[in-house]
């Protein structure tokens, strides 16, 4: 066989965001009991610490979900021109963004208890490993199809790693990160609320991304 593989496009499409849980089931007694009782007025409660130490619980948070498609162009010579094959293969695959909270801190939390709004900082969302569907890649051959059958697997092969790189490479793109980060914090906005609502107050809860802005007071 002769001849190379190259990338003819890379689409993608978003398919939609993948809810994160509810916080108040995250919360055990031992926080949740506090937190209510400071809000009642004990003071001696560490709010900040408490609402931290629930958001770490989280840990990888899957908050986007991506379905990205790539295709390979694989272009052989035959020994005369109308012997000249081209082969597509159009391969899927997703790729899910999540949020590390585990390393959430103090710092990245405020509480104004005058105005019932938390200020969380969070780290930026990420793709994580790109899941090539091989099993569901369309070989398309444009020509006279003579390659035998351990030929035919090399090009997919060698095709499924080209679509890995270019899939990576969208995944990496500002429009699915500001997408995935506008579905972070719908998710992020609503989990940080829910512990709070619980216990009567109506909070504003502005969730910020690192490189954002920094919390200020």
């Amino acid at each position: 066989m002769r001849g190379g593989i190259a990338l003819a496009s890379g689409v993608a499409l978003v398919i939609g965001v993948a809810v994160a849980p509810k916080l108040p089931a995250l919360l055990p007694d031992a926080i949740g009991g506090p937190l209510a009782r400071w809000l009642s007025g004990d003071a001696d409660v560490d709010v900040i610490g408490t609402v931290a130490t629930s958001v770490r619980s989280m840990n990888q948070l899957s908050v986007f979900e991506a379905r990205l498609f790539s295709i390979a162009r694989t272009s052989d010579e035959g020994w005369f021109k109308p012997l000249d094959t081209t082969t597509y293969v159009i391969v899927p695959g997703a790729v899910r963004y999540v949020v590390n909270l585990a390393a959430v801190e103090r710092r990245n939390l405020n509480w104004d208890p005058q105005t019932a709004t938390l200020v969380a900082v969070l780290p930026d969302p990420v793709p994580g490993e790109i899941n090539v569907d091989g099993a569901r890649a369309l070989v398309i051959v444009d020509g006279v199809d003579l390659a035998s059958g351990d030929q035919r697997e090399a090009i997919l092969q060698k095709s499924l790693r080209v679509a890995g790189d270019d899939m990576k490479r969208q995944a990496g793109q500002a429009f699915f990160r500001q997408a995935a980060r506008t579905a972070a914090r719908t998710a992020l906005t609503q989990n940080l609320a829910a512990p709070l609502v619980a216990t009567g107050l109506k909070p504003r809860v502005v969730v910020r991304f690192q490189g954002e802005a920094a919390i200020k007071g």
